[in-house]
């Protein structure tokens, strides 16, 4: 069967996660891009500075794993 991606979501607004709407079923054995974007200027204050994690949520149709999580980190510095 294909794993279809029901949902994208993020734990903050500075991050986003877009996949192409074709590419959100995917056939076994292949693969699809996702770009993940992380903009730590969108909150306008310095509360994304320093060591930091996001988690990237993705729901499918998987009934085995139905939620899958990526977690991001960076070190942000201020100029």
């Amino acid at each position: 069967q294909p794993l279809v991606i029901t949902r994208l979501s993020t734990s903050c607004g500075c991050t986003k996660a877009i996949m192409a709407e074709a590419d959100k079923i995917i056939p076994a054995g292949e693969n699809r891009d996702m770009i993940v974007t992380f903009d730590p200027a969108v909150h306008k204050d310095d509360t994304d500075l320093g060591e930091l994690s996001r988690i990237i949520y993705i729901e499918t149709n998987d009934p085995k794993n139905q939620r899958a999580q990526v977690e991001i980190t960076a070190n942000v510095i201020k100029k």
